[in-house]
């Protein structure tokens, strides 16, 4: 772990986090609502712009490994007043070489501290596709429930697959 560097990812990153973002999009298809061709229209601009226009209430995190991103997180407010006391985990990615190495849990610490100690919210939700069972370890493991699961959320050729809906109360 020690050559990994932790970060909030800056603007002037954006390019290279979004070369990751495409990759994680073609390499687990299901685990992502978004997808490759959507994305790549929108281009990176459209990340770039929301992180600065966001300021600190959408923030990703990332992980470097010489230079390269190789896992990330992003964490968003609500943004609907009357419900800007939660915010929302997207995007949670680690390159499969490095996920037994504990980066996705201390991408995940980052996020849930930060909705903490700067965005003061008192709650934290997420989706995970439900055959995922180590990230639901994870989420379960930093104090997330499961409140619902949404039968066929996604569909990726003919495959459907369930989302599972879990929470992080903060009180």
């Amino acid at each position: 772990m020690e050559n990994l560097i932790f970060k909030r990812v800056l603007p002037e990153e954006m390019d290279l986090w979004f070369s990751m973002r495409i990759d994680s999009l073609n390499e687990s298809p299901s685990a992502f609502l978004a997808s490759p061709q959507k994305e790549l229209e929108q281009g990176v601009d459209f990340f770039r712009s929301r992180i600065i226009k966001g300021g600190d209430d959408n923030v990703i995190f990332g992980c470097l490994f010489e230079g390269k991103f190789i896992g990330s997180v992003g964490i968003v407010r609500e943004g609907h007043e009357k419900a800007s006391h939660k915010s929302f985990i997207w995007g949670m990615y680690v390159s499969p070489e490095f996920r037994k190495l504990k980066v996705a849990g201390k991408l995940l610490d980052m996020a849930i501290n930060f909705a903490i100690e700067s965005m003061k919210v008192s709650q934290i939700n997420l989706s995970v596709e439900s055959t995922r069972e180590p990230a639901k370890r994870l989420y379960t493991s930093r104090g997330f429930e499961k409140w619902g699961t949404e039968k066929n959320a996604m569909q990726v050729g003919e495959q459907f697959y369930d989302e599972d809906y879990m929470v992080l109360v903060l009180n």
